[in-house]
């Protein structure tokens, strides 16, 4: 999908480069990222695309948890108008969420759908946790408390 973006004549060779797409990243570079969060709704065009950085990154033995959005396990699964129809998360690795009949561009239209609102405060929980989780690998033999969600929002908008 991503070659769509490139216009009628295209570099040759380019379809083969990863930095036009991870699913063609090499595994050695895919399980040196950071945590990802990937989001995407099911009917995004680049949905194929989410789904396949996802499965990469479990190819490239990055340790992972599939689990089916219920319900039950939070803000990140419900609030959307439906379940995500798949949830891959590991908090030390790869979150990814798809949207049951959600488009590209979701994310800009959070004044006409409640449901893209929540995914926005999913990726702002979410960048929260990672600060928290990193200040937590960084701290000495004395450790300060981490902050709360509360603390650190304070903290931004204040």
């Amino acid at each position: 999908m991503c070659l769509l973006y490139l216009g009628p004549h295209p570099a040759p060779g380019i379809e083969d480069d990863y930095r036009l797409s991870p699913v063609l990243a090499p595994p050695a570079l895919l399980a040196a990222l950071p945590p990802l969060l990937l989001q995407c709704g099911a009917r995004d065009p680049l949905v194929d695309d989410t789904a396949c950085a996802g499965a990469a990154e479990v190819k490239a033995e990055v340790k992972t948890d599939a689990r089916k959005g219920s319900g039950e396990e939070g803000k990140a699964s419900g609030g959307y108008g439906g379940d995500a129809i798949h949830e891959l998360e590991d908090e030390d690795e790869v979150t990814m969420q798809i949207f049951p009949g959600w488009s590209h561009g979701y994310l800009q239209m959070s004044a006409l759908m409640r449901g893209a609102r929540v995914a926005i405060d999913d990726i702002a929980d979410w960048i929260d946790a990672a600060f928290v989780r990193a200040q937590m690998q960084t701290q000495t033999l004395s450790p300060s408390p981490s902050p709360s969600r509360a603390q650190v929002q304070n903290r931004i908008w204040t």
